[in-house]
């Protein structure tokens, strides 16, 4: 008896002094786990992986491809006490989605992603990379992205994961198609359509191209008047003003785009402001007021510069004295003139004594 209760006493103790290992715990099917039998064990293994698939090696490995718990055994024999257990969570393998708005349009194209991936408990989405098929990428869980050409896109999301195993990608084929869209266009007779004095008569060439048949145009001539013919007749401005005329063109799968050219007529501003007086051999930068055009300064004789044509140059008064400053401004065939006076002072320090 006393033979006996030393053999349970020695195969307890053996038992708990056991510890087979693996190298992973948890994953994605199929997942591949290797496992090592327990130091000092026996010349005899055997392991059951709860998968239906034993071994009787030391250090196998199975292959889980179905996603559940598994309590794997180990033994001496395959009649012999259970000398331990590992716990392998095997989960399903995620496939990454997303949503897609829109995913038809006209180029340019912008186009809202949204991941839809869904995973299962242990699993943890660390990352995403997005590659467009356009030759783009990006990441995050949520971009926005523009497509500037027509075609035909594929979209791929790859997630990574808090498991190696779980890490996945999937390619969506023509995912994103855009349309070419109509682009529309106008040129004006004249061109640039300025003039010094009203009245301006000014005629409109529609040069709008692609887009799918059949294309209406909305036009607006920024005079109170409107037209949706192709080629409208021409417009006549009566008054000095800066006029936007705008084109809208739709095509016939929705596509729109709308240009816009400008009637000018009147003479550029010119303005400038200047302080009374400046001290002999001081620099003063030129303050500009006037409208856009090319401007032309003319300054005393002496002074440095005499002459610029930048819109608000420096100067350096060489000269004492009342002097003009000309500024003149040019638009097209259209200009004005400016000249304002600067007071230039010689301050000459003088002083008698007496005796």
């Amino acid at each position: 008896m006393r033979t006996v209760w030393l053999l349970l006493i020695l195969l307890v103790a053996t038992h708990c002094a056991y510890s087979q290992t693996s190298n992973t715990t948890q994953g994605c099917v199929p997942l591949t786990v290797s496992f090592t039998a327990p130091a000092g064990a026996g010349p005899t293994h055997f392991w059951v992986f709860g998968d239906g698939a034993t071994a009787n090696q030391a250090n196998p490995s199975n292959t889980f491809t179905t996603a559940g718990t598994y309590t794997v055994q180990y033994s001496a024999t395959a009649s012999g006490p259970i000398l331990g257990t590992i716990t392998i969570n095997v989960y399903p393998r995620p496939v990454p989605e997303f949503t897609a708005t829109p995913i038809t349009g006209c180029a340019p194209l912008n186009v809202s992603f949204t991941d839809a991936t869904q995973v299962g408990a242990g699993v943890n989405i660390t990352g995403y990379t997005w590659v467009f098929g356009d030759g783009s990428i990006a990441s995050g869980a949520s971009p926005n992205h523009w497509f500037t050409t027509p075609g035909s896109f594929y979209v791929s999301l790859q997630i990574q994961t808090n498991l190696a195993t779980c890490n996945a990608t999937e390619v969506y084929p023509d995912a994103i198609i855009v349309t070419q869209g109509v682009v529309a266009n106008f040129t004006t007779s004249p061109s640039p359509a300025v003039a010094c004095v009203p009245p301006l008569n000014v005629s409109f060439n529609n040069t709008t191209g692609s887009g799918a048949a059949p294309v209406t145009y909305a036009w607006d001539f920024g005079n109170g008047n409107t037209s949706t013919d192709q080629n409208p007749g021409p417009q006549t401005y009566n008054d000095n003003g800066t006029f936007t005329v705008s084109l809208t063109a739709t095509d016939a799968n929705g596509c729109i785009s709308t240009v816009q050219r400008v009637v000018t007529i009147g003479s550029p501003t010119t303005d400038f402001t200047l302080p009374d007086t400046i001290c002999l051999g001081d620099s003063l930068q030129m303050d500009n007021l006037s409208s856009s055009g090319f401007y032309q300064w003319a300054f005393a004789a002496g002074n440095t510069p005499t002459m610029s044509t930048q819109a608000e140059p420096w100067v350096h008064f060489n000269t004492a004295g009342l002097q003009d400053i000309t500024l003149s401004t040019t638009s097209g065939s259209c200009f004005s003139v400016l000249t304002q006076q600067l007071f230039v002072e010689d301050p000459s320090a003088e002083f008698t004594s007496t005796p």
